[in-house]
């Protein structure tokens, strides 16, 4: 469904293997598909994530993030003004820099003070109504390069979610 939406492919059929039987795919089951992200707490506010990038995969405690820049784009514009309550944590060289948050124009700052997990609540004003939060990682570096090959872990890390609400 996402792959389809991102493309803007519509009149897809399924076959149910089960049935043997073939169906269209109705356009708005299309257009309503968005991205389960488990440490997103879809409770808080109802727009659902439409498109991820700059995560690896989801772990049992949360996600990691694999690139400079963690973009959420959602299948509605942010509030106007918002507050972003993430549970998170930096690796490494991350601790004690700047990530920054940008919706819209609207720029959040935020540290961390070590490698536990963190709470931090920051107000983000959207003035353009974008429906994009992204997140500016300081310096994203591999476990592997840092522990001189104690590490296989080649994934570019820097922030840490355990959990994100929109309120």
């Amino acid at each position: 469904y996402l792959y389809a939406k991102r493309h803007q492919i519509f009149n897809l059929c399924r076959l149910d293997l089960n049935a043997k039987h073939w169906s269209i795919i109705k356009s708005s089951d299309i257009d309503h598909a968005y991205v389960r992200v488990p440490f997103f707490d879809e409770s808080t506010w109802r727009g659902r994530i439409y498109d991820v990038q700059g995560l690896s995969g989801f772990e049992e405690w949360g996600a990691w993030s694999v690139s400079n820049t963690v973009v959420f784009e959602f299948n509605t514009p942010l509030p106007e003004r918002f507050d972003l309550h993430l549970n998170a944590r930096a690796f490494g060289p991350n601790i004690g820099k700047d990530f920054k948050v940008d919706a819209g124009g609207g720029v959040a700052v935020f540290r961390f003070t070590d490698s536990s997990d963190q709470k931090k609540i920051l107000t983000i004003h959207n003035q353009a109504g974008s429906k994009i939060l992204k997140i500016n990682i300081p310096n994203p570096i591999s476990p592997k390069l840092l522990s001189n090959g104690q590490s296989s872990d080649d994934r570019n890390l820097g922030i840490g979610f355990v959990e994100m609400k929109i309120f």
